[in-house]
């Protein structure tokens, strides 16, 4: 509590733990007595903030999503990395919150890509690009968003923990929006097949249930059931 730095570390470094155990209330509540301490530098709020934000996201406090992604872009002199993220966090939250209008969302999607162009790195552009995907899916383009998730997964692999967070999100996040079953089955199995590699069991449950429901949605009882209930048996071992 009075080394308010060396929080903001600890808070950063430990993303993976709060966001696999699904503790984003908490993380969102940590943060914003985190983010109250002025000792904190401009970097230090600024990557806690863009945190908060998707873990405010994931946990359904979209306004609060929102006015942290905010923060975290208006913070001065923070990190062009945490700035896209931010930016892309705070498009999110503001189309699902209705706190942003169409022309703020596309305008914070078009300065990530400019501060990801600029700082050349192939990893962060495949990370961002895999929440811009469904973001396109969803608002503009089924046909674009679809092309771009398929050029992610085309010339990125092994995606970083991140970036195989947002295609995992593809596989059963936009299933229902676009209906292209063939194509949402594809990217699952290669969501699948990536995190097997890097044995993230979270991450290879939620597909394996996104593979179930594609099943699911093609008349395939069967097959969907064996794929939730193997689902199913791997969230037991590791509880």
């Amino acid at each position: 509590r009075d080394r308010p730095d060396q929080a903001a570390e600890m808070l950063v470094a430990t993303t993976d733990h709060w966001h696999i155990r699904g503790r984003y209330a908490e993380f969102t509540r940590r943060s914003e007595e985190l983010l109250a301490r002025p000792e904190l530098s401009d970097v230090q709020q600024g990557a806690v903030a863009t945190i908060a934000s998707h873990e405010a996201l994931m946990a359904g406090r979209l306004a609060d999503g929102y006015v942290f992604g905010d923060r975290a872009v208006r913070t001065a002199d923070v990190d062009d990395s945490w700035r896209a993220r931010s930016l892309a966090n705070r498009a999110w939250c503001g189309f699902f919150s209705g706190l942003a209008s169409d022309t703020q969302i596309w305008s914070d999607a078009a300065e990530v890509q400019r501060v990801v162009q600029r700082l050349g790195d192939e990893s962060l552009r495949a990370e961002l690009d895999t929440f811009r995907a469904p973001l396109t899916t969803m608002t503009r383009s089924i046909q674009v968003g679809t092309e771009l998730d398929a050029d992610v997964v085309a010339r990125s692999a092994p995606l970083s923990r991140t970036a195989l967070s947002g295609l995992v999100f593809q596989a059963y996040g936009t299933a229902l929006t676009d209906l292209r079953l063939d194509h949402r089955l594809a990217i699952a199995h290669e969501a699948l097949s990536q995190s097997r590699a890097v044995g993230h069991r979270a991450f290879e449950v939620m597909v394996l249930a996104a593979i179930g429901t594609v099943a699911a949605l093609r008349g395939e009882r069967g097959k969907a059931e064996r794929y939730h209930e193997h689902a199913a048996a791997i969230a037991g071992e590791e509880d």
